[in-house]
């Protein structure tokens, strides 16, 4: 599994890998409003010292420096 797994898929290859006798996946949940705020929280210092920065998603930006 990697980062950004869709659900289903990450669910079918824990199941798979449970079968095949591997450890036990850990699914965890996520908690959105802490990470729009921390994002909004890093975005804005990234905006003081990056004068030109595009936020591509939550996790991701870009910037002219």
């Amino acid at each position: 599994m990697h980062s950004a797994t869709p659900i289903s898929i990450a669910w079918r290859l824990s199941e798979a890998a449970r079968r095949a006798g591997r450890p036990a996946v850990a699914f965890v949940s996520v908690d959105m409003p802490k990470y729009a705020r921390v994002s909004a929280e890093i975005m804005g210092v990234v905006r003081r010292f990056i004068p030109v920065v595009e936020q591509a998603s939550i996790d991701e930006t870009y910037g002219d420096l």
